[in-house]
């Protein structure tokens, strides 16, 4: 009996070493399988915000490609609420900021950089190429820079009416072409663009109807580096970055597309 007893206690010994081999060797096998469907689960949830970010961020641009320039700079540039789904309520964060450019870059050695001039009748659009604006009276301008520093400034009229644009160049070394359009300017005025600076690293295309078209006098400017554009007169090309961020985490970004396109100047209405 006593015999049976430790045979029986042995055997039972054995019986939980067997298990615990058994459970570790589970565990070994288990642990790697459930950390692929933790991390599969994980990819799918961030793919679904990624698809979902970027699917907000193309409409969004879709939305401003119906917009006219004029209304476009006035488009915040920092990161702000956004409803989505059309709920009345924000369920994500965006940032919309865009850029001058042209169809240009064979006039420049480069990538060049671009500033926009836009009649729109009484008063002058004028984009850095950064994107900062204003729209001032329309008056005559200086253009100010030089190739060591991406500082650049147009300062508009003289005198306590004056208004000065700061912009910074895509480079330092980079060219500038400038885009003047005065299809919408009225007929009997010049227009003066001076320059303050290299002269042969700024380009001027100018866009005008027949009846306007030797208004604009560039003063310091190389004749060799002013052209007569041939495009539509009343769209600009600018180029457009969307990102958007998480709800509630306006540092974690879902999503972000780069598009350019052609925007209408300023919308006719009448």
């Amino acid at each position: 009996m006593k015999r049976l007893w430790r045979k029986l206690k042995k055997n039972k010994g054995m019986s939980l070493i067997e298990v615990l081999i058994s459970v570790a060797i589970l565990a070994m096998i288990v642990a790697p399988i459930l950390g692929v469907f933790h991390a599969s689960l994980r990819n799918t949830v961030f793919s679904q915000r990624l698809i979902d970010g970027t699917y907000i961020a193309q409409s969004i641009i879709e939305e401003y490609r119906g917009m006219d320039y004029e209304t476009l700079a006035y488009t915040p540039p920092h990161i702000n609420p956004h409803d989505s789904d059309g709920d009345g309520m924000s369920d994500c964060y965006v940032r919309v900021r865009y850029y001058p450019v042209g169809s240009h870059n064979d006039l420049a050695n480069g990538d060049p950089s671009y500033l926009h001039i836009i009649y729109l009748i009484d008063d002058v659009l004028v984009v850095g190429s950064n994107g900062v604006h204003l729209r001032v009276p329309s008056d005559n301008m200086t253009l100010t820079y030089d190739m060591t520093t991406a500082d650049a400034t147009l300062q508009v009229g003289t005198g306590e009416g004056s208004s000065t644009l700061h912009f910074k160049k895509d480079r330092a070394d980079s060219e500038l072409i400038v885009l003047v359009n005065l299809a919408s300017k009225s007929y009997g005025e010049t227009f003066s663009l001076a320059v303050n600076g290299p002269s042969t690293n700024v380009h001027v295309v100018e866009y005008a109807l027949d009846v306007n078209y030797e208004e604009l006098q560039c003063s310091e400017l190389l004749e060799s580096n002013i052209y007569h554009g041939i495009n539509d007169y009343n769209t600009s090309l600018v180029h457009m970055e969307v990102e958007v961020f998480r709800e509630y985490d306006e540092s974690t970004k879902i999503g972000c597309i780069e598009d350019t396109f052609e925007i209408i100047n300023r919308a006719v209405t009448g």
